[in-house]
């Protein structure tokens, strides 16, 4: 696989979510950031489809929220155990046990 081909492992939905969440001048570089790093890296994900990769990605944009330092934190996290990512956050579980 070419290095195009793997920075451009995702979805419009990711695309999306990078656009709303970044500024202008970050978002082509979080957008390779998550394909050559939270793509078909991840354990046991090397022949998964952009889409089949989406629900990590976009886990990872939702609680990094923006925030550079936590999306490398995330991706870090997925790197070694991508399934990691997709638990609820401490904040999510107070979130609807307070309601």
């Amino acid at each position: 696989m070419r290095p195009d081909e793997e920075a451009a492992c995702h979805t419009a939905a990711v695309a999306l979510r990078v656009h709303q969440d970044y500024p202008p001048d970050l978002q082509e570089i979080v957008l390779y950031y998550l394909g050559t790093e939270c793509g078909r890296n991840l354990p046991f994900q090397q022949d998964y489809t952009a889409l089949q990769l989406e629900r990590v990605q976009l886990r990872v944009l939702e609680v990094a929220h923006g925030d550079l330092a936590l999306l490398q934190t995330l991706v870090e996290m997925a790197k070694r155990d991508w399934r990691d990512v997709l638990q609820p956050t401490r904040a999510e579980m107070n979130r609807q046990t307070a309601g």
